[in-house]
């Protein structure tokens, strides 16, 4: 099996995937994923590991991990050797529980975070085995939405803490993420398909800032991958020039011009096509709104499930869309 291009540096931010090999089972009964947690508190204290997020399922595990130093291969090779080891003796088994390597990717925290907390937690119901995410066990999810106290390995606050001051109204934080994560359900959308190289997961700013700092720190662990040379070998990302255009005409908010629109609709009108049509950040385009990047998802989600049903601001849209195109010409 082809080496995976590992890049680590102090606070770099993963979502770690291991499945079972030949996709047999890694979990057969439930002592089996207490036993994982066990070992995953455990090597998270060993080696200082925050774990924002988690999902066992039959035959592979989810983890969304923060690395405060640089240690994550250390901390994978030790978590996934003693389970292998527990689960070995005690089904009387010898040989490789593991298909091969864990699958890391490196992950934009401040823009693709909270979306993938969601896609882990929503597992099982993609998987059919429940039809609320609340309903599944072995996640974090229970922690982030119900009053209960968290596995000292977990941290909730960072996730919450999008939504609002945690401290000051968690129960508020709690019922946001529940209607973030709830809101994902019936979404299309899948973050891995914008990772590149199999090992980047976010925004060009966040792509530029790896490739430009990665080989110059010396983060990268193994460089004979075909990974390797597709991330750092190829040309760099080109500019969109449409997008940067479209992103100019969007800040000057000249499209809204002979148009009937309340002032919270040309709100809502602008943080949907700044998200759809240019390459901002959440975190920016929340900047230019005064709201937190997680609000401007809600926002754009909702926008969509409102144009559903909202023939008149369906059309408005529409047309703003071809005005917006043509300024960008």
């Amino acid at each position: 099996m082809a080496r995976r291009l590992r890049i680590e540096f102090n606070n770099a931010f993963y979502h770690v995937m291991t499945r079972g090999n030949t996709r047999s089972r890694i979990f057969k009964k439930e002592h089996d994923k207490f036993k994982f947690l066990y070992y995953l508190d455990k090597i998270s204290k060993k080696h200082k590991l925050i774990i924002h997020a988690y999902c066992l399922m039959n035959n592979h595990y989810h983890l969304l991990i923060e690395t405060p130093k640089a240690n994550l291969s250390k901390a994978m090779h030790n978590l996934n050797t003693a389970y292998t080891t527990y689960y070995n003796i005690s089904n009387e088994r010898i040989g490789h529980l593991f298909a091969g390597r864990y699958k890391a990717i490196l992950v934009d925290k401040d823009n693709y975070a909270m979306i993938l907390s969601s896609y882990i937690h929503l597992n099982p119901i993609r998987a059919g085995f429940v039809k609320k995410a609340e309903d599944y066990f072995w996640s974090s999810y229970k922690f982030y939405i119900n009053n209960i106290d968290s596995p000292r390995f977990l941290e909730i606050k960072f996730l919450l803490g999008l939504f609002g001051n945690v401290e000051k109204d968690i129960v508020k934080t709690k019922l946001d993420y529940k209607q973030y994560v709830e809101n994902q359900i019936e979404s299309k959308y899948d973050p891995k398909k914008e990772i590149i190289a199999n090992t980047v997961l976010g925004s060009r700013k966040f792509i530029k800032y790896i490739r430009e700092n990665a080989e110059k720190n010396g983060w990268i662990n193994n460089k004979n991958t075909p990974d390797y040379k597709r991330f750092f070998k190829t040309k760099s990302i080109k500019v969109n020039n449409k997008k940067m255009k479209i992103q100019e005409n969007l800040l000057t908010k000249n499209i809204f011009e002979n148009v009937e629109l309340y002032k919270n609709e040309k709100r809502k009108v602008l943080i949907y096509l700044f998200r759809k049509y240019t390459d901002m950040t959440l975190t920016e385009i929340g900047k230019e709104f005064g709201i937190l990047g997680s609000s401007v998802s809600l926002n754009y989600k909702r926008f969509c499930q409102t144009l559903e049903f909202d023939e008149e601001i369906a059309e408005k849209l529409k047309n703003i869309v071809k005005k917006l195109f043509k300024m960008s010409k």
